[in-house]
């Protein structure tokens, strides 16, 4: 589905935010290692001073801890938290519209949001929608979620 304004447009107002649930900057990985007796350790920051989750700014340190007995040396340890990083950091982007009512929704459902006035023009995921029912029950609002860099 495509939303975007315009004389036919179904898209009834947008309200865009930002969230750090969910943003971590590091990661601190450990090893269950059963050989040596010593557990594996490795960790990995957001060390991009460009970044808004950069570890040494104002958002401070939001580590996230991971274990897993797959994990036998602090290399495996540190690869893993390096990649972890790269797949989790970032603040979430949130985005809660309004619609005229489309019963066809479902939720985990792409929509594009097109609209020049708040400089959108990109897909999201719906994480929730609400609608009335009835005939006065006004517009649907739906609520969804993309992850930034």
């Amino acid at each position: 589905w495509t939303y975007a304004e315009g004389q036919d447009s179904m898209l009834v107002g947008v309200v865009r935010g930002f969230s750090n649930e969910e943003a971590f900057n590091g990661q601190i990985v450990t090893g269950e290692n059963t050989t040596s007796g010593f557990p594996s350790r490795g960790q990995a920051w957001d060390e991009d001073t460009t970044s808004p989750t950069w570890y040494q700014g104002p958002y401070g340190r939001v580590p996230e801890f991971y274990t897993s007995e797959l994990i036998r040396t602090d290399a495996q340890a540190t690869a893993v938290a390096t990649a972890r990083l790269n797949e989790r950091k970032g603040a979430n982007e949130k985005l809660q519209f309004d619609i005229v009512p489309n019963h066809a929704h479902e939720y985990g459902d792409v929509v594009t949001i097109t609209r020049a006035k708040s400089k959108l023009d990109r897909e999201y995921l719906i994480d929730s929608f609400g609608m009335a029912l009835g005939a006065a029950g006004g517009a649907m609002s739906i609520t969804t979620r993309q992850r930034k860099a």
